[in-house]
């Protein structure tokens, strides 16, 4: 396990609009902390010690221990499940956390990372095509790895990776379909005839679907506990 990375956060209060934009203002955030079967709390964190706190080797999965002013010496294991950005400015309007037991798996999305060069492109022209960008992968907190690498010196174009073919750690059990394609080599021309079916299929705006909250302040509905 790495070191212990620590956050500190203080609860709030209900707080107006105004009031929440004062706080980001100070270089604060709103938070909530919840977690299967607990009320959620509200609170408030320091902006710059957050992104701190997540420029590591796991980003956006490491594990925080969360300690709240007033809690003597308790503390919470913890994970960043959601967050908010202005849709303009793009900084960050509010953070959740979810609190997670170190002894009890939890399912989370590790990204993968292609390492080498595949003899298909290199040689013969091809196009590396990442079709499986994240894993879902349920582990033990302490055991969640930065990222997944995927082996491309071997392929050759028509060739591919499937989810079945990767090996990971021990105590690392990845959820996709076995069968799912995680990369593959095509020849250029493939390509080309794929994106012009792409634009021949357009036929209207495109939906823009929006991952994450909507930029409304609140404290949040509570949520399970991560997936377990």
């Amino acid at each position: 396990m790495e070191k212990e990375v620590f956050l500190n956060a203080e609860k709030r209060t209900e707080m107006t609009r105004g009031e929440i934009n004062e706080l980001r203002l100070r270089g604060e955030l709103p938070a909530v902390l919840y977690g299967r079967g607990q009320e959620t709390i509200p609170l408030i964190i320091n902006e710059k010690e957050f992104r701190k706190t997540m420029h590591t080797e796991l980003g956006e999965n490491i594990v925080i221990t969360l300690k709240v002013k007033g809690e003597n010496k308790k503390t919470h294991s913890v994970i960043v499940k959601d967050w908010q950005i202005d849709s303009i400015k793009g900084n960050l309007l509010h953070i959740d956390f979810c609190q997670i037991s170190l002894k009890k798996e939890i399912v989370v999305d590790v990204l993968v990372e292609t390492v080498g060069e595949a003899p298909g492109v290199k040689e013969k022209g091809g196009v590396l095509e990442h079709i499986l960008r994240e894993l879902e992968v349920k582990c033990l907190p302490v055991r969640i790895p930065h990222s997944i690498t995927v082996d491309i010196s071997h392929l050759q174009i028509g060739e591919n990776i499937l989810v079945k073919d990767i090996v990971v750690p021990e105590g690392l059990k990845i959820l996709n379909d076995l069968e799912q394609i995680v990369v593959n080599i095509v020849a250029s021309t493939v390509l080309e005839e794929k994106t012009e079916e792409a634009i021949a299929g357009e036929t209207a705006e495109p939906e823009v679907i929006s991952k994450g909250k909507k930029e409304e302040e609140g404290d949040g509905g509570e949520k399970e506990g991560g997936k377990e």
